[in-house]
Protein backbone atom coordinates (compact mmCIF):
# COMPACT_ATOMS: atom_id res chain seq x y z
CA UNK A 1 0.00 0.00 0.00
CA UNK A 2 1.17 3.68 -0.14
CA UNK A 3 2.15 5.42 2.67
CA UNK A 4 3.46 8.43 3.87
CA UNK A 5 6.71 8.87 5.72
CA UNK A 6 7.22 12.31 8.19
CA UNK A 7 4.04 13.86 6.88
CA UNK A 8 0.69 13.49 8.53
CA UNK A 9 -1.79 11.64 6.44
CA UNK A 10 -4.15 14.72 6.43
CA UNK A 11 -1.76 17.34 5.70
CA UNK A 12 0.09 15.80 2.42
CA UNK A 13 -1.73 15.64 -0.86
CA UNK A 14 -0.35 12.86 -3.70
CA UNK A 15 1.17 14.36 -6.70
CA UNK A 16 -0.95 14.29 -9.63
CA UNK A 17 -0.13 11.07 -11.88
CA UNK A 18 1.68 9.63 -8.61
CA UNK A 19 0.97 5.65 -9.21
CA UNK A 20 0.67 3.41 -6.32
CA UNK A 21 4.39 1.27 -6.11
CA UNK A 22 3.78 -1.32 -3.00
CA UNK A 23 7.39 -2.10 -1.75
CA UNK A 24 9.05 0.18 -3.46
CA UNK A 25 10.59 2.38 -1.35
CA UNK A 26 10.10 5.30 -3.75
CA UNK A 27 9.17 8.97 -2.57
CA UNK A 28 8.75 11.86 -4.01
CA UNK A 29 8.15 16.11 -3.17
CA UNK A 30 7.46 19.13 -5.21
CA UNK A 31 8.13 22.57 -3.81
CA UNK A 32 7.15 25.58 -5.24
CA UNK A 33 8.42 29.08 -5.36
CA UNK A 34 6.09 31.75 -4.47
CA UNK A 35 2.65 30.62 -2.42
CA UNK A 36 1.48 34.12 -3.03
CA UNK A 37 2.27 35.18 -6.75
CA UNK A 38 0.97 38.57 -7.26
CA UNK A 39 -0.92 39.80 -10.79
CA UNK A 40 0.78 40.67 -13.68
CA UNK A 41 -2.25 41.20 -16.05
CA UNK A 42 -5.29 42.33 -14.97
CA UNK A 43 -7.11 42.11 -18.25
CA UNK A 44 -6.13 38.25 -18.39
CA UNK A 45 -6.17 37.72 -14.69
CA UNK A 46 -2.65 36.27 -15.21
CA UNK A 47 -0.34 36.01 -12.08
CA UNK A 48 3.63 36.15 -11.43
CA UNK A 49 5.37 32.91 -12.88
CA UNK A 50 5.65 30.65 -9.94
CA UNK A 51 8.91 27.52 -10.18
CA UNK A 52 7.61 24.09 -9.24
CA UNK A 53 10.92 21.92 -8.27
CA UNK A 54 10.58 17.85 -7.79
CA UNK A 55 12.99 15.32 -6.01
CA UNK A 56 12.48 11.88 -5.78
CA UNK A 57 14.69 8.73 -5.40
CA UNK A 58 13.98 7.08 -8.51
CA UNK A 59 15.78 5.92 -11.44
CA UNK A 60 12.70 6.59 -13.66
CA UNK A 61 10.18 8.91 -13.30
CA UNK A 62 7.81 7.79 -16.08
CA UNK A 63 7.33 4.63 -14.04
CA UNK A 64 5.77 7.25 -11.23
CA UNK A 65 3.29 9.21 -13.53
CA UNK A 66 1.04 7.69 -15.10
CA UNK A 67 -1.33 10.29 -16.22
CA UNK A 68 1.44 13.43 -17.54
CA UNK A 69 0.96 14.08 -20.78
CA UNK A 70 2.08 11.67 -23.00
CA UNK A 71 4.68 13.92 -25.39
CA UNK A 72 5.04 17.25 -27.14
CA UNK A 73 2.34 18.46 -29.59
CA UNK A 74 3.49 17.29 -32.84
CA UNK A 75 6.05 15.76 -32.08
CA UNK A 76 7.37 12.59 -33.90
CA UNK A 77 8.68 10.69 -30.75
CA UNK A 78 5.57 10.47 -27.53
CA UNK A 79 7.54 11.34 -24.22
CA UNK A 80 5.72 11.74 -20.86
CA UNK A 81 6.43 15.17 -19.61
CA UNK A 82 4.86 17.79 -17.02
CA UNK A 83 1.02 17.91 -16.93
CA UNK A 84 -0.49 21.68 -18.85
CA UNK A 85 -2.66 21.80 -16.32
CA UNK A 86 -1.84 21.00 -12.40
CA UNK A 87 -5.00 20.23 -10.26
CA UNK A 88 -4.93 18.42 -6.57
CA UNK A 89 -5.67 19.22 -3.25
CA UNK A 90 -7.85 22.59 -4.33
CA UNK A 91 -5.62 24.13 -6.41
CA UNK A 92 -4.84 24.66 -9.64
CA UNK A 93 -1.62 25.81 -11.70
CA UNK A 94 -1.39 26.23 -16.02
CA UNK A 95 1.71 25.44 -17.13
CA UNK A 96 3.74 28.28 -18.94
CA UNK A 97 6.14 26.77 -20.99
CA UNK A 98 5.04 25.15 -24.06
CA UNK A 99 6.47 21.99 -23.29
CA UNK A 100 8.05 20.23 -20.06
CA UNK A 101 9.76 17.44 -20.44
CA UNK A 102 9.28 14.37 -17.16
CA UNK A 103 12.68 13.86 -16.86
CA UNK A 104 13.53 17.54 -16.12
CA UNK A 105 13.69 18.76 -12.33
CA UNK A 106 11.44 21.75 -13.03
CA UNK A 107 8.96 23.40 -14.63
CA UNK A 108 7.14 26.96 -14.85
CA UNK A 109 3.70 27.32 -13.77
CA UNK A 110 0.93 30.09 -13.03
CA UNK A 111 -1.85 29.89 -10.27
CA UNK A 112 -5.20 30.14 -11.07
CA UNK A 113 -7.19 28.93 -7.65
CA UNK A 114 -5.79 27.88 -4.56
CA UNK A 115 -6.48 30.95 -1.99
CA UNK A 116 -6.72 29.41 1.68
CA UNK A 117 -5.31 26.15 0.49
CA UNK A 118 -2.13 24.28 1.88
CA UNK A 119 0.48 23.52 -1.06
CA UNK A 120 1.70 20.16 0.64
CA UNK A 121 2.79 17.99 -2.32
CA UNK A 122 4.90 15.09 -1.23
CA UNK A 123 4.38 10.61 -1.11
CA UNK A 124 6.25 7.43 -0.32
CA UNK A 125 5.49 4.11 -0.50
CA UNK A 126 6.70 0.96 1.96
CA UNK A 127 9.73 -1.03 1.24
CA UNK A 128 9.21 -4.59 0.45
CA UNK A 129 9.09 -5.56 4.32
CA UNK A 130 6.41 -3.08 5.15
CA UNK A 131 8.91 -0.62 6.73
CA UNK A 132 8.31 3.39 5.83
CA UNK A 133 10.71 5.03 3.80
CA UNK A 134 11.95 7.08 6.28
CA UNK A 135 12.49 10.19 4.15
CA UNK A 136 11.98 13.37 5.58
CA UNK A 137 9.21 15.24 2.81
CA UNK A 138 8.62 17.77 5.49
CA UNK A 139 11.37 19.72 4.33
CA UNK A 140 9.20 20.44 1.16
CA UNK A 141 6.99 23.90 1.03
CA UNK A 142 3.91 23.18 2.95
CA UNK A 143 2.78 27.20 3.16
CA UNK A 144 -0.54 28.25 2.65
CA UNK A 145 -1.51 29.48 -0.83
CA UNK A 146 -2.76 33.29 -1.30
CA UNK A 147 -3.78 35.06 -4.26
CA UNK A 148 -3.64 38.86 -3.54
CA UNK A 149 -6.40 41.02 -5.17
CA UNK A 150 -5.16 42.77 -8.71
CA UNK A 151 -3.30 45.88 -7.55
CA UNK A 152 -5.09 49.46 -8.68
CA UNK A 153 -3.72 52.52 -10.16
CA UNK A 154 -3.37 55.00 -7.53
CA UNK A 155 -4.42 58.77 -8.53
CA UNK A 156 -3.05 61.63 -6.91
CA UNK A 157 -4.97 64.68 -8.29
CA UNK A 158 -7.53 67.67 -7.11
CA UNK A 159 -7.85 71.12 -9.07
CA UNK A 160 -8.90 74.61 -7.69
CA UNK A 161 -9.75 76.86 -10.53
CA UNK A 162 -7.96 79.43 -8.66
CA UNK A 163 -4.64 77.65 -8.48
CA UNK A 164 -4.86 75.99 -11.62
CA UNK A 165 -5.79 78.54 -13.72
CA UNK A 166 -3.99 81.39 -15.33
CA UNK A 167 -5.59 84.57 -14.74
CA UNK A 168 -6.46 86.17 -18.08
CA UNK A 169 -5.10 89.50 -20.09
CA UNK A 170 -6.79 92.28 -21.48
CA UNK A 171 -8.97 90.12 -24.02
CA UNK A 172 -6.97 87.32 -24.03
CA UNK A 173 -8.11 83.90 -22.72
CA UNK A 174 -7.32 82.30 -19.43
CA UNK A 175 -4.99 78.90 -19.57
CA UNK A 176 -6.19 75.72 -17.24
CA UNK A 177 -3.18 73.68 -16.40
CA UNK A 178 -4.04 70.30 -14.93
CA UNK A 179 -0.94 67.66 -13.47
CA UNK A 180 -1.51 64.34 -11.57
CA UNK A 181 0.83 61.84 -10.33
CA UNK A 182 -0.15 58.02 -10.58
CA UNK A 183 1.60 54.31 -9.13
CA UNK A 184 0.97 51.29 -10.29
CA UNK A 185 2.52 48.06 -9.01
CA UNK A 186 2.53 46.25 -12.02
CA UNK A 187 5.03 48.50 -13.97
CA UNK A 188 5.36 52.33 -14.36
CA UNK A 189 4.20 52.97 -18.07
CA UNK A 190 1.35 54.76 -17.42
CA UNK A 191 -0.86 57.06 -20.10
CA UNK A 192 -2.70 60.34 -18.87
CA UNK A 193 -6.24 61.02 -20.86
CA UNK A 194 -7.88 64.42 -19.41
CA UNK A 195 -10.94 65.58 -20.80
CA UNK A 196 -12.48 69.13 -19.95
CA UNK A 197 -15.84 69.85 -20.85
CA UNK A 198 -17.45 73.41 -19.79
CA UNK A 199 -21.21 72.93 -19.23
CA UNK A 200 -23.32 72.36 -22.61
CA UNK A 201 -20.35 72.68 -24.26
CA UNK A 202 -18.04 70.66 -26.37
CA UNK A 203 -15.50 68.23 -24.65
CA UNK A 204 -11.74 69.27 -25.31
CA UNK A 205 -9.62 66.17 -24.65
CA UNK A 206 -5.42 66.15 -24.07
CA UNK A 207 -3.50 63.42 -23.33
CA UNK A 208 -0.08 63.95 -21.00
CA UNK A 209 0.74 64.05 -17.09
CA UNK A 210 0.44 68.30 -17.39
CA UNK A 211 -1.97 69.31 -19.71
CA UNK A 212 -2.70 72.85 -20.89
CA UNK A 213 -6.58 73.74 -21.73
CA UNK A 214 -7.65 77.23 -23.13
CA UNK A 215 -10.70 78.49 -21.35
CA UNK A 216 -12.64 81.45 -23.52
CA UNK A 217 -15.47 82.18 -21.20
CA UNK A 218 -16.59 81.76 -17.28
CA UNK A 219 -18.82 78.98 -16.29
CA UNK A 220 -18.69 75.57 -15.21
CA UNK A 221 -16.03 73.47 -16.49
CA UNK A 222 -15.97 69.86 -15.50
CA UNK A 223 -12.58 67.81 -15.88
CA UNK A 224 -12.73 63.73 -16.39
CA UNK A 225 -8.97 61.81 -15.95
CA UNK A 226 -8.22 58.22 -17.36
CA UNK A 227 -5.06 57.05 -16.25
CA UNK A 228 -4.18 53.24 -18.26
CA UNK A 229 -1.47 51.09 -17.88
CA UNK A 230 -0.04 50.77 -21.54
CA UNK A 231 1.21 47.19 -20.32
CA UNK A 232 -1.60 45.26 -19.75
CA UNK A 233 -4.47 47.39 -20.62
CA UNK A 234 -6.04 48.15 -17.00
CA UNK A 235 -7.30 51.58 -16.22
CA UNK A 236 -8.17 53.62 -13.54
CA UNK A 237 -10.67 56.76 -13.82
CA UNK A 238 -10.23 59.58 -11.18
CA UNK A 239 -13.38 59.86 -8.78
CA UNK A 240 -14.53 56.16 -10.39
CA UNK A 241 -15.16 55.44 -14.11
CA UNK A 242 -16.81 58.04 -15.61
CA UNK A 243 -17.20 60.22 -13.21
CA UNK A 244 -15.71 63.98 -13.41
CA UNK A 245 -15.46 66.88 -11.46
CA UNK A 246 -17.37 70.36 -11.68
CA UNK A 247 -16.38 72.94 -10.68
CA UNK A 248 -17.05 76.75 -11.18
CA UNK A 249 -14.38 78.93 -13.10
CA UNK A 250 -14.53 82.47 -13.07
CA UNK A 251 -12.77 85.77 -14.52
CA UNK A 252 -11.36 83.62 -17.94
CA UNK A 253 -12.22 87.27 -19.24
CA UNK A 254 -11.96 90.81 -18.10
CA UNK A 255 -15.11 92.31 -17.09
CA UNK A 256 -16.15 95.45 -20.03
CA UNK A 257 -18.40 98.35 -18.77
CA UNK A 258 -21.03 98.76 -21.17
CA UNK A 259 -20.44 101.75 -24.00
CA UNK A 260 -16.60 101.17 -23.23
CA UNK A 261 -13.74 99.43 -24.76
CA UNK A 262 -11.77 96.76 -22.72
CA UNK A 263 -8.75 97.66 -21.15
CA UNK A 264 -9.73 101.48 -21.41
CA UNK A 265 -11.13 103.83 -18.73
CA UNK A 266 -14.58 105.17 -19.72
CA UNK A 267 -14.25 108.94 -19.89
CA UNK A 268 -17.76 110.57 -19.57
CA UNK A 269 -18.46 114.42 -18.53
CA UNK A 270 -19.50 117.37 -20.48
CA UNK A 271 -17.53 117.95 -23.97
CA UNK A 272 -15.10 115.13 -23.41
CA UNK A 273 -12.83 116.58 -21.38
CA UNK A 274 -10.23 115.14 -18.82
CA UNK A 275 -12.54 112.11 -18.35
CA UNK A 276 -13.04 111.36 -22.07
CA UNK A 277 -9.10 112.44 -23.48
CA UNK A 278 -7.44 111.13 -20.73
CA UNK A 279 -8.97 107.68 -20.36
CA UNK A 280 -8.62 107.28 -24.10
CA UNK A 281 -12.56 106.06 -24.49
CA UNK A 282 -15.39 107.53 -25.80
CA UNK A 283 -16.63 111.13 -24.97
CA UNK A 284 -19.97 111.01 -23.68
CA UNK A 285 -21.43 114.52 -23.91
CA UNK A 286 -25.17 115.74 -22.21
CA UNK A 287 -26.34 118.49 -23.77
CA UNK A 288 -30.20 119.52 -24.85
CA UNK A 289 -30.89 119.63 -28.58
CA UNK A 290 -29.55 122.81 -30.31
CA UNK A 291 -29.87 124.06 -33.93
CA UNK A 292 -26.32 123.51 -33.91
CA UNK A 293 -23.84 122.60 -30.71
CA UNK A 294 -19.87 122.56 -30.86
CA UNK A 295 -20.74 119.35 -29.01
CA UNK A 296 -21.67 118.17 -32.52
CA UNK A 297 -18.27 118.80 -33.87
CA UNK A 298 -16.14 116.49 -31.48
CA UNK A 299 -13.52 117.28 -29.22
CA UNK A 300 -9.86 116.84 -28.58
CA UNK A 301 -9.80 113.81 -27.58
CA UNK A 302 -11.56 111.74 -29.98
CA UNK A 303 -14.94 110.79 -30.94
CA UNK A 304 -17.98 112.28 -29.46
CA UNK A 305 -21.06 110.73 -28.69
CA UNK A 306 -24.07 113.31 -28.25
CA UNK A 307 -27.00 112.34 -25.89
CA UNK A 308 -29.81 114.78 -26.27
CA UNK A 309 -31.17 115.48 -23.04
CA UNK A 310 -34.89 115.16 -22.13
CA UNK A 311 -36.34 114.58 -18.67
CA UNK A 312 -38.74 112.25 -18.94
CA UNK A 313 -35.48 109.80 -19.74
CA UNK A 314 -34.23 110.24 -16.38
CA UNK A 315 -34.12 106.28 -14.47
CA UNK A 316 -33.45 106.92 -11.32
CA UNK A 317 -31.51 104.26 -9.44
CA UNK A 318 -29.33 103.14 -12.18
CA UNK A 319 -25.73 104.47 -12.58
CA UNK A 320 -26.04 107.02 -15.82
CA UNK A 321 -22.65 106.25 -16.95
CA UNK A 322 -23.82 102.93 -18.24
CA UNK A 323 -27.76 103.62 -18.61
CA UNK A 324 -28.66 103.16 -22.51
CA UNK A 325 -30.63 106.43 -23.91
CA UNK A 326 -34.32 105.26 -24.61
CA UNK A 327 -35.67 105.79 -27.61
CA UNK A 328 -39.71 106.34 -26.68
CA UNK A 329 -41.52 108.78 -23.85
CA UNK A 330 -41.44 106.50 -20.17
CA UNK A 331 -44.15 108.06 -18.10
CA UNK A 332 -42.60 109.70 -14.50
CA UNK A 333 -44.99 107.80 -12.37
CA UNK A 334 -43.28 107.29 -9.03
CA UNK A 335 -40.38 108.32 -9.97
CA UNK A 336 -37.86 110.86 -7.94
CA UNK A 337 -37.84 114.93 -8.41
CA UNK A 338 -36.05 115.85 -11.41
CA UNK A 339 -33.81 119.86 -11.32
CA UNK A 340 -33.22 121.10 -14.55
CA UNK A 341 -30.57 123.70 -14.41
CA UNK A 342 -32.15 127.27 -16.46
CA UNK A 343 -28.78 128.51 -17.07
CA UNK A 344 -27.98 129.35 -20.85
CA UNK A 345 -25.83 127.26 -22.73
CA UNK A 346 -22.43 128.51 -23.14
CA UNK A 347 -22.54 128.39 -26.72
CA UNK A 348 -25.98 129.89 -27.24
CA UNK A 349 -26.61 132.74 -30.13
CA UNK A 350 -27.62 136.09 -29.19
CA UNK A 351 -27.75 137.50 -32.99
CA UNK A 352 -31.46 137.11 -33.22
CA UNK A 353 -32.58 138.98 -30.18
CA UNK A 354 -30.08 142.08 -30.79
CA UNK A 355 -31.01 142.21 -34.37
CA UNK A 356 -35.09 142.30 -32.88
CA UNK A 357 -33.78 145.28 -30.16
CA UNK A 358 -32.12 147.28 -33.13
CA UNK A 359 -35.43 147.25 -35.31
CA UNK A 360 -37.37 147.96 -32.53
CA UNK A 361 -35.05 151.18 -31.65
CA UNK A 362 -35.38 152.35 -35.26
CA UNK A 363 -39.35 152.13 -35.79
CA UNK A 364 -39.35 154.02 -32.41
CA UNK A 365 -37.11 156.82 -33.12
CA UNK A 366 -38.63 157.28 -36.90
CA UNK A 367 -41.82 157.37 -35.21
CA UNK A 368 -40.90 159.98 -32.42
CA UNK A 369 -39.28 162.01 -35.34
CA UNK A 370 -43.12 162.14 -36.94
CA UNK A 371 -44.52 163.02 -33.85
CA UNK A 372 -42.17 165.86 -33.64
CA UNK A 373 -42.51 167.60 -36.58
CA UNK A 374 -46.11 167.29 -36.49
CA UNK A 375 -46.21 169.47 -33.26
CA UNK A 376 -44.05 172.03 -34.38
CA UNK A 377 -46.01 172.22 -37.72
CA UNK A 378 -49.11 172.94 -35.31
CA UNK A 379 -47.44 175.88 -33.58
Amino acid sequence: LLGLAALPAAAATNPPGWVDQPMSGFWVGFSVSDTSPAVVNRTTGQRATVTLTRETNAGNVVDLFDNWDSGPPGAATPGPGWPEVWTAGGITLRRVSSWCPAASTTCEYTFESGTGQVFDFAAASTFADGSPNGEDLSRFNRGPVTLPAPPEILIDFSWDPDDNRTPASGTNPGKLTLTATATDEISPNLRYDWQVTPQGGTPISKEGQTAEFTLDHDGTYCVALTVTNTDDGHSKSYYGVGADDCREVTQVTPGTTPGTTPGTTPGVGNGGGAGGGAGGGVNVVFAPPRRRSSALTGTAGGDSVVWLWRPEYFQPGQDTTQALPQTGRNPLEGRQDIVIATDPAPDSNAAPMLAGLGIFGVVGIGWLFSRWRRVRLEI
